[in-house]
C-alpha cells in the first residue's frame, strides 16, 4: 500500500472521528475536504482474571475526498485495529490492524445515522 494512501486514510479517519463533513489543510498549502457516511465503533472487554484488556477500534466510509480544485475520490473503504494487553504485567499480546476497500454495498448507514452495517473480511497483519 502506498505512502500517501495510508496517509490519506490516517486523515479520513481522524475526519470522521471529528465530523463527517470536514476540511483539514495539509503541508503543502492545499486543502482536504472530507464528504460523505462514516461510522466508528469501539469494544474495549477485560478477561475474567482482570488482567487482559482488549481494545477493538473499527471505521468506515463510504465518501468522497478532494485534494485539489475539480478532483473529487470516492474512498469506500473499513479499518480495524486490536490490542489486547497483560495489565497485571505490562505486556503487549497483540497489536495488528488492517484495512480493505469496500464493495458499495457491504457498508450501509441507516436513515437518520441510528445505526451502520458492515459486512466484509478485513486482513490484519500482527505487529
Amino acid at each position: 500500500m502506498s505512502r500517501l494512501l495510508k496517509l490519506l486514510m490516517v486523515v479520513v479517519m481522524v475526519l470522521t472521528i471529528f465530523g463527517a463533513h470536514g476540511t483539514a489543510s495539509a503541508g503543502g498549502g492545499g486543502d482536504f475536504h472530507f464528504d460523505g457516511e462514516s461510522a466508528t465503533a469501539m469494544v474495549f472487554s477485560v478477561d475474567e482474571s482482570g488482567c487482559i484488556v482488549t481494545d477493538v477500534y473499527l471505521w468506515s466510509s463510504d465518501a468522497v475526498v478532494s485534494s485539489s480544485p475539480g478532483q473529487r475520490d470516492p474512498v469506500s473503504a473499513a479499518y480495524v485495529a486490536l490490542v489486547r494487553f497483560d495489565q497485571c504485567n505490562g505486556t503487549e499480546l497483540l497489536r495488528a490492524d488492517g484495512w480493505t476497500e469496500l464493495p458499495e454495498a457491504d457498508f450501509q448507514v441507516a436513515k437518520r445515522y441510528q445505526s451502520a452495517t458492515l459486512h466484509t473480511p478485513i486482513t490484519v497483519q500482527e505487529y
